[in-house]
Formats: structure tokens, C-alpha cells, sequence
């Protein structure tokens, strides 16, 4: 074996043999058309290659995203969500699955990708369908969105959505009342102040007292025949 030296190549001779060549601490930079040449001995020397691409692939460090979806949804509304694989080289695709088969293209929304550094892209891809009652025939509506770059790397996200039941109707609120319970509260806090109805609080009998005193004379006066007149009808 025979290696030639080249500036940012570096061969892994313990796994390289007559029908593979391993590169190690390979750069984006290295991807290209590489070939591969082989030559027959004396006395044809006849020689053939063949030439294939080689992409250097930078991984996305996350799984796909899923933004902009709630956790339940009711039959006849729309679901509009987007899922999102960021920094890679090359972008990944993106694929939408709903309830286990591939989401149709009248249902998607492509979005343009995004340039980051270092040469890597975010790739975004939207959903958007009526949700009905057949979504929901196992209980939950699940989608999933999966992202993929060649057969070096695939990742996907799964949600689970549940139905949204109609609520029940509430019971009207009654509207706040004022004279009976401000009469009830008048009436609580008169028993509070006076607990024995039918005696009068000390300082109002007093009052009552006093005034009955100086006009005792003219109340006599006033009420004396009638007192009278009382008395002869019950001594007949």
C-alpha cells in the first residue's frame, strides 16, 4: 500500500485494503467526486475507473421540532403546526405522518430553508388540515414528523393530540340583591345590640323614665276619666 500525501486527507491504513479506503477527521470541506482507478500488469496495462460523489455530512445536533400545535383539538378545526430540523449540512428533509400514513401534499407547507453558519441549513416544512371526528377513532389524533439525511441519519418527533369534548352549559349566575339582605344584616346587627326585644336598652329606659315623670300629672289628667269610665263598666 501506497499512500500519497494530500493536504487535509488523512487515510486510516489499518481499515483500508484492496476494495475500500477509509478516510478519518474528515472537513466539509472533502466533499467531491473521488474515483477510483484500477490497472491490469504487463503486458495490457489496461486501466478503468469509475467516479462517485462523496458528501461530508454535519449532523443535526436535536431531534426535529414540532411548534404551534395544542394538545387538543375539536372535530372541524384546523390544525396548523410547522416541525423544524436545525443547523445540518446538507438540510434534512422532513416528512409529516398522521395517524400512521403520510400526509398528503394538499396538507403541507414548504418554507424555504434557512442559511446558518458554517455552510449549515434549517429546514421547516407546515401542516395544516381539518381535523375530524375520524382522527380520533383510537381516542387520539398522533403525528409525527421525521427527519432524514441520506441513510446516515434519520430522527423523528411524535404528539399526541386528544379530543376536545364539548362543555356542558353553565348555570346563570344570579345578580347581586340589596334590600332583603340589608334588611337581614340591619336586623342581625339589632339583635347583636339588643338581645332582649322586649326590654329596652338601659339608657333608652331611662330616657323613657325621665319623661314619663315630668308629665306624669297631665298624663293622669288626660287618661283619669277614661280609667274611670272603664272601672264602672266592669264593676257592672
Amino acid at each position: 500500500m501506497k499512500i500519497f500525501p494530500l493536504q487535509g486527507i488523512k487515510v486510516d491504513q489499518r481499515r483500508s485494503n484492496w476494495s475500500q479506503v477509509v478516510l478519518k477527521r474528515v472537513l466539509p470541506a472533502l466533499s467531491d467526486q473521488y474515483s477510483c482507478e484500477v490497472s491490469a500488469d504487463a503486458p495490457s496495462f489496461h486501466t478503468d475507473f469509475v467516479t462517485g460523489k462523496m458528501n461530508v455530512v454535519d449532523l443535526p445536533v436535536k431531534q426535529p421540532q414540532i411548534t404551534n400545535i395544542k394538545s387538543r383539538y375539536r372535530p372541524d378545526e384546523t390544525l396548523h403546526g410547522n416541525c423544524s430540523s436545525h443547523n445540518s449540512r446538507p438540510a434534512a428533509n422532513l416528512t409529516w405522518i398522521i395517524n400512521g400514513h403520510l400526509a398528503k401534499n394538499s396538507q403541507l407547507i414548504r418554507y424555504p430553508r434557512i442559511k446558518e453558519q458554517h455552510e449549515k441549513e434549517t429546514s421547516t416544512l407546515g401542516l395544516r388540515f381539518l381535523v375530524e371526528p375520524r382522527h380520533f377513532t383510537s381516542g387520539r389524533l398522533k403525528i409525527r414528523c421525521s427527519a432524514s439525511i441520506g441513510n446516515l441519519y434519520w430522527q423523528s418527533t411524535e404528539k399526541s393530540i386528544e379530543e376536545e369534548k364539548p362543555r356542558p352549559p353553565q348555570p346563570a349566575t344570579p345578580s347581586p340583591t340589596y334590600g332583603n339582605d340589608v334588611l337581614d344584616k340591619d336586623f342581625r346587627d339589632t339583635n347583636r345590640r339588643w338581645p332582649e326585644m322586649n326590654k329596652l336598652p338601659e339608657e333608652h329606659q331611662r330616657s323613657v323614665d325621665e319623661t314619663m315623670a315630668s308629665n306624669g300629672a297631665a298624663a293622669w289628667a288626660a287618661t283619669a276619666p277614661w280609667s274611670l269610665l272603664a272601672l264602672l263598666l266592669a264593676s257592672r
